[in-house]
């Protein structure tokens, strides 16, 4: 108790002093409560729009975090109850603002809105922008903290929710906060608080479904897909769990980001576009494919864009079928090659890219997709194959169940593996250096991994016992692999390790 009365002195302080002219000279302060410090124009900021009540103790420092709202890099500071983002390009105030934590809140709850919803009756205010009505406490609490600029419109009525402390109040959502009734404060200032979104949204475990496709764009950004409609982004040193417009559960198995502001994703019957700093739905593709209308829209296993205007994805049914997206448009390539199931695309540049089967490897080369050789696996008794990975155009790698390919520029032949184990992903960063993973050795192990030394692929002792389903390297040093239970791993100066939060 002493310890807080002491902190809330110190804070006392600084507020006393940033009511006076050397407000500008307050450069920065640590908060001893949650060991994080706030400074410059974010002190500033904090200080002039309710401080400690309004926005809570900083729980992060400064980071680079791309934003959901507009797509773009920004310096943020998370705090209990808001995300600070730094614009220097807005002339002061609008130089600092408040991300939408409420609307990130609740489509990643309520993605198909809130149930028992009941519009306000007491001194009530509709909003035309959003359909949603405001009154009664909340109308005066949101009238008195900031109105639009800092708690945003109303994009829910008032309804019941159970809190994170097990209690069922009267919420409603903002599109920066959400109000939370608390009756029993009756009397006292503290009628309607606030929730704690930007804990929420910093602290937010991530879920433990299987992650079945990565994809880096840089050290610094990244996401992953997977079971569920599972959508994770890597920002800012952190894997979050970001917005999907997968509502039926099903699931995503490859992505592909040709860019930070551009990229694809695509599952069991589903195709989603990342644009403008979101995902959703690109229901113009089925339509296109015009061979699959009357049909279900089949279920895609793997998507590669060589660049924002052209890419492949596959389909796995029987005879995979390849997909080609040019002129801003998906359509069926007339040649179905596979004979057998598809399972994997990669593009190394628009003209030249490798797709894989159950059974057989194509190799796109002079605008057609052609079979390539495989010595020891030619039919339906052979290995399954997982995955490729090229080096080169005339050297590469391909990994099956429990079995190796080395592609020499004219076949693919069979080379000694040191695991009986399905490995499910493969990259090469040289001749002479690349990783696998795979499933669980059987013997009590953990989850599979190989590295390749130009020589010898080696067993690595897996710091898990889940297994792995695809993995991408940024650089010879660091790479992620992911997989069951929503396990994600870290390559970072020679050690793998279990990513943690």
């Amino acid at each position: 108790m002493k310890k807080r009365k002491i902190a809330l002195l110190a804070l006392l302080s600084i507020i006393l002093i940033a009511s006076s002219p050397a407000v500008a000279q307050i450069d920065s302060h640590y908060f001893a409560e949650t060991g994080h410090t706030l400074k410059g124009r974010f002190l500033q900021y904090w200080l002039q729009h309710g401080g400690l009540a309004q926005q809570g103790y900083p729980i992060s420092d400064e980071i680079q975090e791309r934003s959901d709202t507009d797509g773009k890099l920004h310096t943020v500071q998370y705090f209990e109850r808001a995300v600070f983002e730094l614009h220097p390009e807005n002339q002061p105030p609008n130089d600092v603002l408040l991300s939408l934590l409420g609307n990130f809140q609740y489509q990643k709850k309520y993605p198909n809105g809130a149930s028992g919803q009941q519009a306000s009756t007491d001194n009530s205010l509709l909003f035309a922008e959003t359909g949603m009505s405001l009154g009664g406490k909340f109308r005066t609490y949101w009238e008195q903290h900031g109105g639009i600029a800092q708690q945003g419109y109303p994009i829910s009525d008032e309804f019941q929710e159970v809190g994170t402390d097990g209690v069922t109040r009267t919420v409603q959502y903002f599109e920066r906060a959400v109000f939370e009734m608390h009756p029993e404060n009756a009397g006292t200032p503290y009628y309607v608080l606030l929730t704690q979104l930007g804990t929420l949204r910093y602290h937010a475990p991530l879920p433990t479904s299987d992650l079945l496709g990565l994809d880096m764009v840089s050290p610094t950004e990244g996401w992953a897909v997977g079971d569920k409609g599972v959508i994770l982004h890597y920002n800012g040193g952190r894997w979050q769990q970001a917005g999907s417009r997968v509502q039926d559960g099903s699931y995503l198995n490859s992505i592909s980001m040709d860019s930070t502001d551009d990229g694809w994703a695509v599952g069991d019957g589903i195709m989603l576009h990342y644009t403008s700093g979101s995902w959703h739905m690109d229901n113009d593709a089925p339509a296109q494919v015009s061979r699959f209308q009357g049909r279900p829209w089949p279920k895609l296993v793997s998507i590669s864009m060589a660049s924002a205007d052209e890419g492949w994805a596959i389909t796995d049914d029987a005879a995979g079928r390849f997909l080609h997206y040019a002129n801003g448009a998906w359509s069926l390539d007339a040649a179905d090659l596979f004979v057998s199931q598809g399972l994997r695309v990669k593009m190394i540049s628009a003209q030249e890219g490798w797709a894989l089967g159950v059974y057989d490897i194509q190799h796109y080369s002079n605008g057609s997709w052609m079979p390539v050789q495989m010595v020891g696996h030619m039919n339906a008794d052979s290995p399954v194959l997982r995955d490729l990975s090229m080096v080169s155009a005339n050297e590469g790698w391909a990994v099956g169940r429990g079995h190796l390919y080395r592609y020499d520029g004219v076949k693919w032949n069979d080379q000694p593996s040191p695991t009986s184990v399905d490995l499910f992903g493969v990259q090469m960063l040289s001749a002479n250096d690349g990783w696998a993973v795979g499933g669980v050795v059987p013997t009590g192990g953990g989850g599979t991994i190989l590295h390749y030394d130009g020589s010898n692929w080696t067993p690595y002792n897996s710091p898990t016992d889940k297994a792995f389903y695809t993995l991408k390297m940024v650089s010879p040093t660091e790479g992620w692999a992911v997989g069951e239970a929503g396990t994600i791993l870290h390559y970072q100066n020679g050690t793998w390790s279990v990513h943690q939060q």
